[in-house]
């Protein structure tokens, strides 16, 4: 690949880009399997200079791209599941995860404007398409409680808030009625909404699709580690896999809506 440098930067961008329209789906269905594996053997063609816009599918070419903080099949060279433990370290930074394709949204719009601190969006690969009414207050770390319950509550972060709806629906088999939360935010804690959790609830579970090392469950656990809140945090395993199966990951690190619910009874018993 021949590279060229980007005017008076110090930028070396190919000569070949890469145009994502068409993975937008504008011109027909696009399977993502088949869209992903296309950018992957553009990335390994060495091509760093791709072509997006908000309106290829009304977001979907810009989601293919920037998606890869995920437990994944994929092989150990294309592997994101420690995106959360790096960025998450660095101070003065907005890390979000949104759930929905809304938030994600909200997000952009509130990164675009505001000027005092560089913002970080995890784009989730279970991203909810559905638009729905989404609170875009980001300036200071909040979040979002979906369903108010008791005795267990369940923190499932960006796409994974599906799971936590998933495993909460396990759990009301057992006549167990969890609260179910949107953290939104992944380095910075809402102190006070965790602190209310203490009164009612006896299990806290983190839901995170990433290392659990180094992970917002960690820093979840850490903050309430003085208090009886028992924390179940859930991720996955500090590992290269290659080629491996998402079900068979999913399976191993025990995220299955039915581990994870099999999980809370048997704290709770």
């Amino acid at each position: 690949m021949e590279y060229r440098q980007l005017g008076n930067t110090d930028m070396s961008i190919s000569a070949v880009s890469f145009g994502t329209w068409a993975l937008g789906g504008d011109w027909g269905d696009v399977n993502r399997s088949e869209a992903l594996a296309s950018l992957h053997h553009a990335i390994d063609c060495g091509v760093n200079f791709f072509d997006t816009a908000d309106v290829y599918g009304s977001g979907r070419s810009e989601s293919l791209i920037v998606r890869g903080s995920t437990i994944t099949s994929s092989d150990r060279t294309h592997q994101g599941t420690f995106e959360h433990a790096m960025l998450a370290s660095i101070p003065n930074v907005i890390y979000l995860a949104p759930a929905n394709i809304s938030e994600l949204k909200a997000m952009l719009r509130f990164a675009s404007r505001q000027t005092e601190n560089p913002v970080i969006l995890s784009i989730p690969a279970q991203q909810d398409m559905e638009e729905q009414e989404v609170n875009e207050n980001f300036e200071q770390p909040t979040y979002d409680i979906v369903q108010k319950g008791s005795k267990v509550a369940i923190l499932g972060l960006g796409g994974f808030l599906a799971l936590a709806k998933a495993a909460a629906a396990e759990l009301e088999k057992s006549n167990i009625h969890p609260t179910l939360i949107n953290p939104r935010f992944i380095a910075s804690l809402d102190e006070k909404t965790l602190e209310g959790l203490k009164a009612e609830h006896d299990v806290l579970v983190t839901l995170e699709d990433g290392s659990i090392d180094g992970g917002f469950g960690q820093r979840v656990a850490a903050f309430l580690g003085s208090s009886d809140l028992k924390v179940l945090v859930r991720g996955a395993k500090r590992e290269f896999t290659e080629v491996v199966p998402k079900e068979e990951l999913y399976d191993r690190y025990r995220l299955n809506p039915e581990q994870i619910a099999a999980d809370i009874l048997a704290v709770l018993n």
